[in-house]
């Protein structure tokens, strides 16, 4: 992960999962976890390097079902 603010709140072993901030994929998606933090010099942000939740070699499929609301069920919308 790139661009992290300099104060931000991330360690070893930190869970990273979705936020569902962009309506793409809904919050909670496992994600990885942070294995370390590192702050370059001459940079104003920190990264970190994450290890993913699962072997990405090994995905073949992968589905991502939402619930759907109540009112998107009447209107017959997706």
């Amino acid at each position: 992960m790139n661009y992290l603010f300099l104060d931000a709140d991330i360690k070893k072993g930190d869970k990273i999962d979705t936020a569902g901030l962009g309506g793409v994929f809904p919050p909670g998606i496992m994600l990885g976890t942070v294995e370390r933090t590192e702050h370059i010099s001459r940079e104003s942000f920190k990264r970190a390097l994450v290890t993913p939740a699962v072997r990405l070699d090994k995905l073949q499929e992968v589905i991502v079902l939402k619930k759907q609301t109540a009112q998107k069920r009447k209107q017959g919308t997706k």
